[in-house]
């Protein structure tokens, strides 16, 4: 049973049973402390409740580089306008690499609803807009996100 906390879905290793390993990858350090003040606020009420671990790059190689090195990254949190690269191919080239690992775009453009179905189309899990994100919807698009990729790496084994 889903206790709303992220940390408690199946990652890439298996059952996430301890910290949920987010990499964020994000150039405005404004955005970056909201996204950690959203995921690092005490979960009061939530059984089970995991630590959250957010190792906070600015860009896209140095990603890239952290996700070759640490196979220990359940999630990555990935904004489209960096300065070593931007849209929708930072999505493809992420997922070309490290396929197993899930992506959440998040951005702060106002994407409409086939923006978001063209990024989902390149890779990603999900997609959030800065300016309209809450912990709750963050926590939500984290969870969805591990989830779907998960059941994709199953069906890829099976098949």
């Amino acid at each position: 049973m889903n206790d709303g906390n992220p940390a408690t879905e199946y990652g890439m290793r298996g059952k996430i049973t301890g910290p949920l390993n987010i990499l964020l990858i994000e150039d405005n350090t404004i955005d970056a402390e909201m996204v950690g003040r959203l995921l690092g606020r005490p979960r009061s009420g939530i059984k089970g409740s995991h630590p959250t671990n957010i190792i906070h790059v600015g860009y896209f190689q140095q990603g890239l580089e952290v996700l070759s090195q640490n196979k220990d990254i359940d999630i990555v949190i990935l904004d489209l306008h960096l300065p070593d690269g931007e849209g929708r191919g930072l999505v493809q080239r992420l997922n070309e690499q490290h396929s197993d690992v899930p992506v959440v775009v998040m951005t702060g453009l106002d994407m409409d609803e086939s923006m978001g179905v063209e990024l989902v189309r390149q890779g990603a899990e999900d997609y959030v807009s800065k300016g309209a994100i809450t912990e709750s919807s963050l926590q939500r698009s984290i969870r969805y996100a591990i989830e779907r990729r998960s059941l994709g790496n199953q069906l890829k084994q099976q098949s």
